[in-house]
């Protein structure tokens, strides 16, 4: 499984350009899980990103997605969204 987002690529596509977001804007996904959609957000409106999971096999992999993506502007921490 790619991605862990039960929406559609149409739907996932269509909520990263409503954002409008503002270039080296910060943007905090919890619960990143792979960093998919963190990754899309960043890229595509030229933003700064922290994405937030607890499970370790997940962060891992979303630090290896982002990597080749943005280029330093996201970091992913091992963390529970509730205390972090």
């Amino acid at each position: 499984m790619p991605d862990m987002n039960p929406l559609s690529e149409e739907v996932l596509t269509e909520a990263v350009e409503r954002l409008d977001l503002p270039p080296g804007a910060r943007v905090l996904d919890l619960g990143c899980g792979k960093g998919t959609f963190l990754a899309r957000v960043v890229e595509r409106w030229a933003a700064v990103g922290v994405g937030v999971d607890l499970s370790p096999a997940l962060v891992d992999e979303a630090r290896l997605r982002v990597r080749s993506v943005a280029k330093g502007r996201i970091s992913v921490r091992l963390a529970d969204a509730r205390t972090f």
